[in-house]
């Protein structure tokens, strides 16, 4: 009962004078026609699990189906050029790998080496060949951006024709004047809905999706997501999320655009759209976001509503968003500059292939075949 009364405490999630009756009541107030206002509530958010489940299927359905036959017919491998047969099976040496989350510490090592009368560096080899033999393919990962291609060209499209008609879109001080009692268009609720939806699908599909150097960076992305898009559904800051969303979605295209065209090996092709995609991470999400949106949830909505608990968490979700962007400009910035030095972009720092020099030697024929793009 105690958390239950802190989980919705009107002290935290409103400033003075307004409670959840006042979010809920049917009042006449900015709807269109002088109709009944809709008003967002909590159990609304169990239609985003049903569009979730529809999401996932339908990217199923589409994978199988169109793209990765697409991916076979542009010749992108079954297989990464790098990929590497399992080692020969060794029960002691599996156990340990299970036991060690692949990466056992250097005393397991030795000690397993002494217990097979193994060199250490052929105990080495085995488990780097073991983790090399779960590598994803080629295919897998052309398959998987190809159908982010196709979800974010149509939540970019859709947002893009929703919000551009909205006036908050051009004036975000609308976003907050007369909270709670602010509209939420039928449009603008599926778009934002389905939104959620495509997250908790994200956030399952992360565990079984091509595993990448930044899997936590990229589970903290999407759980903030989650509750940013969840908390600001049930507190009626749906205007300035709904601004949120699509402005983040509007370099995801390009992004795996690149990624396809580099694991297609089309070269010139994929560096051009991996510059559009640089340039456009860094205003939309480096400029536009802090400028526009950050700005004005803190500042417009302080001027408009004043301090309370949910404007701390709110703006404290954006920051938390901003970092992630910061952190991950670093790592594109990074092979953007191998990029202007190497004459072309190199391998994505985040893969989860590794090689002694001795195999990358052996390999260097086949670099070509598995450069990747850097992921957000």
């Amino acid at each position: 009962a105690m958390l239950a009364d802190l989980l919705w405490s009107e002290r935290f999630w409103f400033p003075d004078n307004v409670t959840w009756n006042d979010l809920f009541a049917d009042t006449d107030f900015e709807s269109p026609s002088n109709g009944p206002r809709f008003a967002p509530r909590p159990r609304h958010l169990c239609a985003a699990v049903a569009f979730g489940a529809v999401i996932h299927l339908a990217r199923r359905f589409i994978e199988h189906s169109a793209l990765e036959p697409l991916g076979r017919r542009l010749g992108v491998a079954g297989r990464s050029a790098s990929a590497t047969p399992a080692p020969p099976a060794n029960a002691t040496l599996e156990a340990l790998y299970r036991s060690a989350k692949r990466r056992p510490d250097s005393s397991a090592m030795l000690a397993a080496a002494s217990q097979l009368d193994w060199p250490v560096r052929r105990v080495e080899r085995w488990f780097r060949q073991r983790r090399n033999s779960e590598k994803s393919s080629t295919l897998r990962k052309f398959v998987e951006s190809a159908w982010f291609i196709v979800y974010y060209c149509v939540a970019l499209t859709c947002g893009a024709a929703v919000l551009l008609q909205q006036p908050y879109f051009w004036n975000t001080r609308l976003c907050w004047l007369g909270w709670p009692y602010l509209h939420v268009t039928w449009p603008v609720r599926c778009y934002y809905i389905g939104q959620l939806g495509f997250y908790l699908a994200s956030l399952y599909s992360i565990f079984h999706d091509v595993k990448r150097k930044d899997f936590s960076e990229m589970l903290v992305h999407h759980l903030v997501t989650v509750w940013l898009v969840a908390f600001s559904w049930c507190v009626n800051f749906v205007r300035i999320g709904a601004l949120v969303l699509l402005l983040h979605d509007m370099v995801d295209p390009p992004l795996h655009l690149a990624k396809c065209l580099g694991y297609a090996n089309k070269r010139p092709a994929c560096d051009c759209v991996f510059f559009v995609f640089y340039i456009g991470w860094f205003v939309t999400r480096l400029l536009l976001f802090p400028i526009w949106l950050i700005r004005s949830a803190s500042m417009e909505s302080w001027a408009e509503l004043g301090p309370f608990g949910a404007y701390w968490a709110f703006n404290g979700c954006l920051c938390v968003l901003l970092v992630l962007h910061v952190v991950w400009f670093y790592f594109i910035s990074r092979i953007a500059w191998q990029a202007v030095t190497h004459g072309q972009l190199q391998r994505d720092t985040r893969s989860e292939s590794e090689m002694s020099a001795d195999e990358a030697c052996g390999a260097q024929g086949d670099h070509s075949g598995k450069n990747e793009k850097k992921d957000r």
